[in-house]
């Protein structure tokens, strides 16, 4: 971006709720008492229903962040809200080209609604007058990619930024939303190490139409690019995301471009799972991103128990925690590490040796029970992460909790679960509180500054199971507002065309009451005042 472009970030900032589509932005008086109405210009729909806003009259460009195929980034100062943005915008000829604005555009529509820590978010987006422009949340620690050019990442690591991404892609795929460019330069991370998809300048939300013109056409990032986009994109669907998150941890993994991609160079308990998300065929991958998820889990419990002595491998008297063998198999802990050698009956609860297959009470098959009450907990799973989903916390916890208090070491790998899924809930709360409270007060402080527009999308922008009573009152408080100003001010449109004037000037001084210090309609009022006092003196006459 040129110097030029990096002081100037061009237009005027109204929002619809000062300047309405359809309706003259200039509500003027002539002269001589006439009424002149501006037209609406010939410029394309998808540029024409956007009203030019001035940029710089709310952000202060600071610098370039980075440059792509079709836009530029710059960091900026939102006076209005006081904090830092990345203003993304179309660069060259192609912020006057429809079609390439119209699917830079499709990246706001596509994402502005999704609400996830793990997605970069739309704050807002419009045309200023060299083009139009996103405003999108700054995330402060580099990229993925910034991060795998520092060295492999260690496994639990990366499973941990991939699980992550898988729930911020599930919350995409949701909504029918498919990314169609995931790779390691489109991840951000802030400074604590939370990973945030960004561009999703591809994405293509299934029941809309985003003005692609070549419907074969080939987008997307080569190396990171499953074989059906490579044909074209009629062929892409959300489990071509899928394909490309396992390139991504095959590249975090092990350092390499998953241009050639050699399993061998990943650890073990990773193979099976890559190489099932890698899988050619669409209908042989995981389905979904919850599944990958799930599998990409599993990994780290199987990774670390992969030298542990588990119960019904253990010889008589042989401590399932160090190995050793102890003579005295009446002992209740281990002699060399004090680790239990009892353990309770799945069937019957009564004590007995920790190395017995069958217990010596009730004659249960421990093997045998262990497998139903296996069965019964991965349904225990299940239940817990559908309830996240659905952001119910508060049942998640409590099903996670009774999955973190099993004791029984056969059960050990779903205790763990439990206890690191409790913690994720927790986590996911306390982002999605913080997140609520930042964007409440951003609501309201673009309903103190009649932008009753953007303050609607931002509460808007939440999940309602995330939304307090005192949000829903402020947000019905705007809709209210906005409904009731663009209803005058088209009534005043209207009338003033016809140039019928009388009894006009309440509801402009209403219009007024809900717009603010609007120039036009500030200048119309004091017109129509000037012109009630000339009919005055006429009648006085």
């Amino acid at each position: 971006m040129s110097d030029k472009s990096q002081q100037s970030l061009g237009g005027e900032v109204t929002f619809s709720g000062k300047s309405l589509r359809g309706v003259s932005s200039a509500l003027s008086l002539g002269d001589e008492g006439t009424v002149a109405h501006e037209g609406v210009s010939s410029t394309p729909a998808v540029i024409r229903d956007m009203e030019v806003v001035d940029l710089e009259a709310r952000y202060k460009a600071e610098r370039p962040l980075g440059q792509g195929g079709m836009g530029a980034v710059l960091l900026a100062t939102d006076t209005r809200l006081g904090r830092k943005v990345a203003v993304k915008r179309i660069i060259g000829e192609l912020a006057a080209n429809p079609t390439a604005v119209t699917r830079f555009l499709a990246e706001a529509k596509a994402i502005a609604s999704l609400n996830h820590p793990n997605v970069v978010q739309i704050y807002d987006y419009g045309r200023a007058k060299d083009g139009p422009f996103l405003i999108m949340e700054y995330v402060d620690g580099g990229s993925l990619l910034d991060r795998c050019r520092e060295g492999v990442i260690p496994l639990a690591d990366a499973i941990d930024l991939a699980c992550q991404l898988c729930d911020g892609l599930s919350k995409a795929h949701d909504q029918r939303i498919i990314h169609r460019d995931i790779k390691p330069a489109n991840v951000l991370l802030t400074k604590d190490g939370v990973p945030k998809l960004t561009d999703f300048g591809l994405a293509k939300a299934q029941t809309a139409d985003f003005g692609q013109t070549v419907s074969d056409a080939v987008l997307g990032t080569p190396d990171f690019m499953p074989p059906e986009q490579q044909r074209g994109v009629g062929e892409v669907d959300e489990r071509s995301d899928l394909w490309s998150l396992a390139a991504t941890v095959y590249q975090m993994v092990t350092g390499k471009s998953p241009k050639v991609i050699n399993l061998s160079n990943v650890a073990v308990p990773l193979q099976a799972v890559l190489a099932k998300g890698l899988e050619d065929d669409k209908d042989r991958r995981y389905q979904t991103a919850t599944e990958l998820r799930d599998a990409l889990s599993d990994v780290v419990g199987v990774e670390s128990e992969k030298d542990t002595l588990r119960p019904g491998s253990l010889t008589e008297g042989q401590c399932p925690q160090c190995g050793a063998i102890n003579s005295d198999t009446a002992r209740k802990f281990c002699r060399k590490c004090g680790g239990g050698l009892r353990t309770h009956c799945l069937q019957c609860d009564a004590d007995m040796p920790v190395w017995d297959a069958i217990c010596g009470e009730c004659g249960g098959d421990q093997s045998s029970v262990e497998e139903k009450r296996k069965a019964d907990l991965v349904s225990q799973c299940k239940q817990a992460r559908d309830a996240y989903k659905q952001l119910d916390f508060a049942t998640a916890r409590a099903v996670g909790e009774a999955l973190a208090s099993l004791k029984h070491p056969r059960l050990a790998k779903f205790a763990e679960w439990g206890q690191t899924f409790v913690r994720s809930v927790d986590d996911q709360r306390e982002k999605l509180s913080a997140i609520a409270a930042e964007r409440f007060a951003e609501a309201q402080a673009h309903r103190n500054a009649f932008d009753y527009a953007a303050a609607i999308r931002a509460i808007e922008s939440l999940p309602v199971a995330s939304r307090s009573p005192a949000m829903e009152a402020c947000l019905a408080e705007c809709q209210a507002s906005r409904k009731e100003a663009e209803r005058l001010l088209l009534v005043i449109a209207d009338r003033i065309k016809r140039k019928d004037l009388e009894g006009l000037l309440p509801q402009v001084e209403r219009a007024l009451e809900l717009q603010g210090q609007r120039a036009d309609l500030r200048k119309l009022l004091e017109r129509l005042k000037a012109r009630e006092i000339t009919q005055q003196r006429l009648r006085a006459q």
